[in-house]
């Protein structure tokens, strides 16, 4: 027999605690400052102040063992995984191993940053800042030569005049570099439209 002290999932007492935690995690996401009614579990791109005067960004976040641990697991389980090129077949889809993207997502991201190193670093940037990107350095043949970690708080999505999706990199102190979608990798997170 179960001892009697084990929660259960079931039962009025497994309802009622479970009740009292989501609205504990809803009281603490408001108090945050993380949510907004029209947009609930909104990702601020900037340190959102909270009615205490305490700001929270991706770094204080991190601070949190449970915040911690929990991007720590999804980051190290994801890149674990290979990432690679897949061709649309008849059948379904077939892996193109000889692309040299696949190479890129799978082996070395540039020559300062191995593929798994790319691809935490990416996921780590969608969980806690809602979007990951990284510049595709091209040959003069247009084929993707590099990947390099672009941090999100100097990005800024945007549409040209003619509706074209663009991407505004801040070079912090020198001009802007705005990039077309081709020449992005963008890994979307949570967010609302682009």
């Amino acid at each position: 027999s179960k001892a009697p002290w084990v929660a259960r999932p079931s039962g009025p007492f497994f309802l009622e605690k479970m009740g009292r935690i989501r609205s504990t995690f809803s009281r603490a996401i408001k108090a945050l400052g993380l949510s907004r009614p029209d947009k609930p579990m909104l990702v601020y791109p900037w340190p959102p102040r909270t009615q205490a005067g305490f700001v929270v960004d991706h770094d204080n976040a991190l601070t949190y063992a449970a915040v911690w641990a929990c991007v720590q697991v999804i980051c190290g389980s994801v890149s674990q995984m290979g990432w690679h090129v897949f061709r649309a077949t008849e059948q379904g889809r077939e892996r193109v191993p000889n692309h040299v993207a696949d190479w890129l997502l799978d082996t070395q991201a540039n020559p300062e940053t191995n593929a798994f190193n790319f691809r935490e670093a990416m996921l780590r940037y969608a969980l806690l800042w809602g979007n990951g990107y990284a510049e595709i350095e091209r040959d003069l043949a247009g084929r993707p030569v590099w990947l390099w970690l672009i941090t999100p708080d100097r990005v800024a999505v945007d549409r040209d005049s003619k509706g074209k999706l663009i991407y505004d990199v801040n070079n912090r102190g020198n001009a802007n570099t705005v990039f077309n979608a081709e020449d992005m990798f963008h890994l979307k997170g949570l967010g609302d439209g682009v």
